[in-house]
Parts: C-alpha cells; structure tokens; sequence
C-alpha cells in the first residue's frame, strides 16, 4: 500500500486539498471548496469564522482518512492577518485576512494604525523584517484593536498554527515563513522584533513559537492512529517549490495576488519585500501588481451587464473561457489603455482607468487585451524596483492559475521584458510543493534540494 500525506491549501477564495502519494510521486484526488468569509455589509471586513474551517477541514482529513490512512498533514496557506486568543486558550476573535479593512481606519490622532506605528518607530525600524508595513500586517492589525486589548492578556497566532489548534486542541507553533509576514520578525536574527511588538499596544501579548525545522507541530487522533501535522508554510513559498525555480530565473506567480520573485542566497534589503524562502535561500519580492483577485472585478462588470441588462447568466468558468478566446484573436488593442488596480495595494492606491478610448476600439476583448498590456507594464516595474547588478535574469518561469490560463498575458510580459517564459509544468504549483515538503518531512528524501530531482525523475510528471 502507498504511504499518503494530505496537502492543505488555504486561500484567500478556496482551500484546496490533494492526496500526497509519496510512492508514486504524484497529486491524487485534487478537491476545493470556498473558504468560509463573514458576512459582512460594510465591504471593510474580511473574517474566516475558523471554527467553521477547522470543521471543514476536519471533515475532509475523516473522509480521507477512512479511506486512505494518512501518515501527515501538511499545509500551505494566504500570508498576513491574526487572531487572538485568551490566555485560557478560548479563541477571542475570527482570523482577520490581509484584505482586512479596518487597519486603515483613521483613529487616535487622525492617524490610521500604520501612521501610529511608525510615528512611534520611525520608518526604517522595520527594514529588517523585510516588509514596508501596510494594512494587511499582522503587526498593524494588532495595534488597530489597541484600544479593546492594551491590558488583557491575549495570545496571537497565524492562520496555520490557529487551525492546528482548532484540529489538536493544543497551542502550535508557527513556520518562520509565515512569522516573517507579520512584520514583527526580524529575518537577521531570526525572532521576534520585541520593539514593533510593544509598539502594538498590546501589553500582555504572548506570542507564537518559531520553527524552522521538520518535526510535527501537532498530533491528530483519528480512525485508531496518529496524524501527524506540521507547521504550515506560506503560499508564495510553496508555490516556488512547486514551479522548480532554476538558477537565473525571474520568477512571476500571478493567482489570486501577484508577485514577482528573485532568489538568493543572501538576504538583500531595499525597495520590495524581502523574505525567507526554503531550502536556506531568501528572496526578494514585489507584491503588489494586480492579479486574479482584480481581473475577477473587471470579469464581475461583464457579468453584471449580462445580468442587469440582458437577463442572462454564465457559469464563471465559461465566462472567462469566451473571454480568453476573444482576446487570443486580437493582435493588439489598438490604442486602448487600462489598468486595474481596483484595490489598494502597496505603494498604489486605486487607480483604476481606461484611456483611449474611441468608437473602433472599445469592445470587451480589445479591453482585456489592454489590462494584459497594463499588467505587463506593473510587473515590469515591479521588477525594476528589486533590479540591481546581482539581479541579471536569464529568463522567466511563469505561474500560478492566472499564467496558465492567460496566454494572451504571457505573451504580454515576454513583449515587455523581452525574456523567454518558461510555464511551470505544475498546474498545481502549491500543491505540488507541498508534495516536495511531504517527502522531506517523512524521510524519503534526506533534503529539501533532493525532493526536486525525486519529483523530475518520475515520468508521469505531466500529471503534475
């Protein structure tokens, strides 16, 4: 019988689950149901109720485990955001995502949460956590509820150590690659900034355990047998795993965010985000082009037209399929310009246009063609803003969800960068470097770096 791990993604729209088989080195029975959100009227909250993902979650590894015995867990999941518990270990709060809202609220002093923080610390205190602090951190997050939990003893924890509480009912501890996106880590010394914590306001936070290493974090009791679960990792890292980054190569992942990548062995600070990676390797990173999450706004105008309008409804899947075919046709979009960051990200505000504009060419398709264009020319200068003498790209590997579905976009970016694209073999780029961590975690291979060639020697690898 063939030894299974299950892999956990947890996104910003779906999780996703796969059996691991570590003997036949492939993904098996790839299955997604939407992360459960709060609803909310407001438009400023983003919560996932995490008592009803851990049921969910639960559900699934029962289901599995009855008919497949698995050996481990292993997850990946969206980085940023926080929820609180008390110091009796009874959950305080729901698990606050990155698009999160209410950190940007004006408070004490007409100042927003990040304004008040770095009033306090100066700009620069948080360089060496690698992050230009924003909204979406857990570190200003935290000192939005100030003013509800300055004196109470309250405990944080991350989305992945949260739902392994939620499984084990015991505290666990965090992967550094999620600790990082705090921007309460320090990537030089490998813990805790204690100054940006206190800076939070919080008095009597406790906070999680770091961990880099590959012993399990939690056990789970189920079906007569141990499950072992371990730290989960960010999505961004697992997703470079999975995509089988090669020396020389730029790396684009475009899903639901955006990013684009360079890896070293060094960390480097400057103007991007700077991050640990796996495998002892840091990288530099540009988060905020526009992705999927700001093409879905402009597919929701289409399909409000059809709604409102024409009183017709599509499957979204087959929306956006119509809606590739007729871009791949065009050769150009004929002088019209768009962008779409309909949501604040970074250094850019919303900023959403189309310009141009004339009675030839102004349709849906020469409009999508345009937002391809203006997203090549974002990831372009993101790439410009991490670009020094040691960053000389070769080529680029393209993925994530967005990639393989877009050639029209792809096409796009080796215009404006005049690089080849090589499109990660991965379709499932996350998962499949959950796989890699599944196999290292487990024995099979006796290093990160081994899992890569384990993987590439199997000839059913187009599976992946």
């Amino acid at each position: 019988m063939s030894r299974y791990y299950l892999g956990i993604d947890i996104g910003t729209t779906y999780v996703k689950s796969a059996l691991l088989n570590l003997d036949e080195r492939r993904l098996e029975e790839i299955q997604r149901f939407p992360t459960p959100m709060a609803e909310d009227v407001t438009g400023e909250v983003y919560e996932i109720p995490m008592e009803r993902l851990a049921s969910l979650l639960r559900r699934d590894i029962e289901r599995r485990d009855r008919e497949t015995p698995l050996e481990g867990i292993v997850m990946s999941l969206q980085m940023h955001g926080m929820m609180l518990w008390s110091e009796d270990d009874r959950p305080l709060t729901d698990y606050r995502t990155w698009m999160d809202g209410r950190a940007s609220r004006k408070g004490e002093y007409g100042l927003s949460a990040v304004e008040r923080m770095e009033a306090i610390l100066g700009r620069t205190a948080f360089r060496t956590t690698g992050m230009r602090l924003n909204p979406s951190h857990t570190a200003a997050m935290l000192h939005s509820v100030k003013e509800q939990y300055e004196n109470r003893p309250v405990r944080l924890s991350l989305l992945g150590d949260g739902v392994t509480e939620f499984l084990t009912g015991h505290r666990a501890a965090v992967h550094e690659t999620n600790a990082q996106s705090t921007a309460m880590y320090d990537i030089l010394t490998g813990d805790w900034r204690e100054d940006i914590v206190e800076a939070t306001g919080l008095k009597k936070l406790t906070l999680p355990k770091i961990t880099r290493g590959t012993d399990p974090v939690g056990t789970l009791e189920l079906n007569g047998h141990e499950i072992s679960i371990y730290a989960a990792v960010g999505d961004q890292q697992a997703s470079i795993l999975g995509a089988m980054a090669k020396p020389g190569e730029l790396l684009i992942n475009v899903s639901t965010g955006g990013q684009v990548i360079w890896l070293e062995r060094e960390p480097h600070f400057g103007n991007y985000e700077t991050r640990p990676a796996m495998d002892g390797l840091y990288m530099r990173t540009v988060s905020d082009p526009p992705a999927g999450h700001c093409l879905n706004s402009a597919v929701d105008f289409i399909e409000d037209i059809g709604t409102r309008i024409f009183s017709e409804t599509m499957p979204r899947d087959k929306l956006w399929t119509r809606i590739l075919r007729a871009v791949d046709e065009l050769e150009s979009a004929d002088g019209l310009e768009a962008d779409i960051h309909f949501h604040a990200l970074g250094d850019h505000g919303q900023r959403a246009y189309i310009r141009g504009m004339t009675g030839d060419n102004f349709t849906f398709d020469r409009w999508f063609f345009a937002i391809y264009e203006g997203m090549a020319n974002d990831y372009f200068e993101a790439f410009s803003r991490m670009k020094d003498e040691t960053v000389v790209p070769e080529s680029i590997a393209a993925f994530g969800g967005v990639m393989q579905k877009t050639p029209a976009f792809r096409r796009a970016l080796r215009d404006k960068f005049g690089l080849e694209i090589r499109l990660a073999s991965a379709k499932e780029d996350t998962l499949t470097g959950l796989i890699r961590l599944a196999a290292w975690y487990s024995g099979t291979c006796s290093s990160l770096s081994e899992t890569a060639s384990w993987l590439m020697d199997k000839e059913e690898r187009k599976e992946y």
